[in-house]
């Protein structure tokens, strides 16, 4: 008796499966050194350390984005009044939180890719009065 072998109709097309699969994990395992070698690299920075501030910024940045709402509610409020810290500084605050948490997450999903950074200052609390600015490079000038 013969048995029917399955698998003569899967091998040619599992094969060119298993060749594209293999060539796009070979491509997403050099991507994060391609990316290295451009960006904080090759300013010597080493990989794993500019990969490691990437997501402590990342983990920082959503974890302590709502605290916008009390850094522009008390700016707001000793350069006008209370008035307007309540309501317009709640407003950028709310903005601002929204925006530093947003970034947060984007760094933690792709910290393996250092890039520069995108808001400064880099943590909310350092200086708590500055400013919060959204632009790509080392001190936030275009």
């Amino acid at each position: 008796m013969v048995e029917p072998n399955i698998y003569i109709g899967c091998k040619g097309v599992c094969m060119k499966s298993l060749k594209t699969l293999a060539m796009i994990l070979a491509l997403l395992m050099a991507l994060p050194a391609l990316a290295a070698t451009q960006s904080d690299a090759g300013a010597g920075v080493r990989y794993g350390d500019a990969v490691a501030a990437k997501f402590g910024r990342g983990f920082a940045n959503v974890t302590t984005g709502w605290l916008e709402l009390p850094k522009y509610v008390i700016k707001v409020s000793k350069q006008r009044n209370l008035l307007y810290g309540v309501t317009l500084g709640l407003f950028n605050g709310i903005i601002h939180g929204v925006g530093r948490t947003v970034v947060g997450a984007l760094q933690l999903g792709t910290f393996l890719v250092p890039t520069p950074e995108v808001i400064h200052p880099r943590f909310v609390w350092s200086p708590f009065s500055q400013n919060t600015r959204y632009a790509i490079g080392k001190e936030g000038k275009p």
